[in-house]
């Protein structure tokens, strides 16, 4: 008869593998709550959101990237980016707001911190004339069209008008002009 081999049996990890593991656990509790104890407390401001965030950030400019807020150059940040973190610090952003300016049909996106339409086309170097039509269609959409000036020869004076109309006879309306069939004008 031939003799079978004696069974093993299974006792669970060795005694050494539980102390291991407990270590490695132990390392990561004790790592981990040095960093959080040690992280700053920052207070962030954007657009009179609050939130409080904890970071090892040593500079404004580092904690924003880290929070993932993105900075135009039109924004503004207060204490400025470069400055070092302190534990408490507020750092507060007040970003600048989308506009659409569209000028004789040609459109631009700027950045402002302003509501006001003329003085955002102040702030943009765009002067509004005399003559010129100023449409807000809403707060972020600005259309400026150009008058120009035309000259009216009529019963053999001649005047110059101004209009931001598309064609003559808009133009000829605008001015208060009433026409008639037998009336010609040039051009059509």
């Amino acid at each position: 008869m031939q003799r079978l081999p004696a069974a093993r049996i299974y006792n669970g990890p060795s005694l050494l593998l539980i102390i291991l593991i407990l270590l490695v656990v132990l390392g990561v509790v004790i790592f981990g709550g040095f960093y959080t104890i040690t992280a700053t407390n920052v207070t962030l401001v954007v657009n009179g959101a609050r939130s409080v965030v904890h970071t090892h950030q040593t500079t404004v400019r580092a904690l924003l990237n880290e929070a993932g807020v993105y900075i135009e150059p039109q924004d503004t940040v207060s204490p400025g980016l470069d400055i070092p973190i302190q534990n408490s610090m507020i750092v507060t952003i007040d970003k600048a707001h989308a506009v659409i300016l569209n000028v004789n049909g040609q459109q631009q996106r700027i950045l402002t911190h302003k509501t006001d339409p003329r003085a955002i086309l102040s702030e943009n170097n765009i002067a509004v004339g005399q003559y010129d039509a100023l449409n807000v269609e809403n707060a972020d959409d600005i259309i400026l069209t150009r008058a120009a000036a035309f000259t009216l020869t009529a019963d053999g004076q001649m005047r110059t008008l101004y209009s931001t109309a598309r064609t003559v006879g808009a133009a000829l309306a605008d001015a208060g002009i009433v026409l008639y069939v037998a009336d010609k004008v040039t051009p059509d």
